[in-house]
């Protein structure tokens, strides 16, 4: 038996609830705790969308594939191409406003190895553009795939956001394992749970970054202390 005011068990000869206090007779037994009526049937139900919406299961991966592939790809960068534009291009003015020696043969060089650059990240920024174009229309189609999917399911008991069927089966399993007793509470658990994931990871990235940092800065350091000894000895 369980108390219908704070939905503990009690015991059956208990003359009140040994969680909130109430009496034997305020409290209402109940064979179960409130909300556990609806979880059978809130599984049922999201059974029932769970087959729906597993017919177009790939459309969830292409979807989550091609967002996450979008979310990785960097952009080619003009701030290195100009930077080592810059210092190639300072080597032969240094040394013309040092020694008054302007030759065309230093110049050259470097007017050669500056266009090489330019080639080079035009056509990095072109076949980026290709594949942003190409991942974007990938994902608009499987978004559409998944609207027009949802369309035909009346009443649907989730959101689109939450409609993919790996999602729908960690709802069910939070209803069936008792950590929520409804659909909605179930979601805002999930979201929860995924919010924290999230933060847990982007914590062991930056741990990760940090320690990577600290291995390069004792390298450098000692690095530094063996050119020095070198030149002092």
């Amino acid at each position: 038996m369980f108390c219908k005011k704070c939905g503990n068990k009690m015991e059956h000869d208990a003359g009140f609830c040994q969680s909130c206090g109430t009496s034997k007779s305020a409290a209402h037994q109940a064979s179960e705790p409130p909300g556990v009526q609806n979880r059978e049937q809130d599984i049922l139900t999201l059974n029932e969308c769970l087959g729906h919406f597993s017919k177009i299961g790939n459309e969830y991966e292409r979807n989550i594939y091609f967002n996450t592939k979008k979310h990785n790809l960097q952009e080619p960068k003009a701030r290195t191409l100009i930077i080592i534009g810059a210092v190639l291009a300072g080597l032969p003015a240094s040394v013309y406003i040092l020694y008054g020696n302007f030759s065309i043969r230093l110049w050259a060089p470097i007017f050669f190895v500056v266009a090489v650059l330019v080639a080079i990240w035009t056509l990095r920024t072109r076949l980026h553009s290709k594949n942003v174009k190409y991942i974007d229309g990938q994902i608009n189609d499987s978004w559409e795939s998944i609207e027009k999917h949802y369309a035909k399911y009346e009443n649907c008991p989730v959101g689109i956001m939450h409609s993919n069927p790996v999602v729908i089966r960690e709802i069910i399993n939070l209803i069936d394992g008792r950590r929520a007793d409804c659909i909605k509470d179930a979601i805002n658990i999930w979201v929860d749970d995924n919010h924290k994931a999230e933060m847990m990871h982007l914590q062991h990235q930056t741990a990760e970054f940090a320690k990577q940092t600290a291995a390069s800065s004792r390298e450098a350091a000692h690095q530094a202390g063996r050119a020095a000894k070198s030149i002092w000895r």
